[in-house]
């Protein structure tokens, strides 16, 4: 099986990431979330970005537009997520949303359970009962 390439756009996640370093992944870590709106095909399966909820969904619509269809997480600068800010998620395709206090651990844990998921129809089912 290859490996998830994982793009994690800044330096300063890498260390709020240091659970997803340790799984099976190709990372990828530029400094500069501009880097994935010009990797977009076949570019990586997992992008990772930290950033103010404000700015999230302009990423993410972003990435979108410029043919990115890989998985989009986001660790946001804040806890609050009103129900507008749902809607955008799903209406960009953003993938999963963590905040800013939330572990490496269950960053990575959140990260390799979406990519099984999606890789394999009958884990989903599994998991479902």
């Amino acid at each position: 099986m290859n490996k998830s390439k994982v793009l994690i756009v800044t330096n300063s996640l890498k260390e709020r990431c240091e659970a997803v370093l340790k799984e099976n992944f190709e990372v990828y870590s530029p400094g500069d979330p501009k880097v994935a709106l010009i990797w977009t095909k076949p570019g990586p399966d997992v992008i990772i970005a930290e950033m103010p909820k404000f700015d999230a969904i302009g990423y993410t619509k972003a990435l979108r537009e410029a043919g990115y269809e890989g998985l989009i997480f986001v660790v946001l600068d804040q806890k609050t997520i009103d129900d507008k800010f749902r809607l955008d998620c799903k209406a960009y395709h953003l993938t999963g949303v963590f905040d800013i206090n939330t572990i490496p651990e269950k960053i990575a844990e959140g990260i390799v359970t979406t990519l099984k998921l999606l890789a394999n129809p009958a884990y989903l089912s599994f998991s479902l009962n």
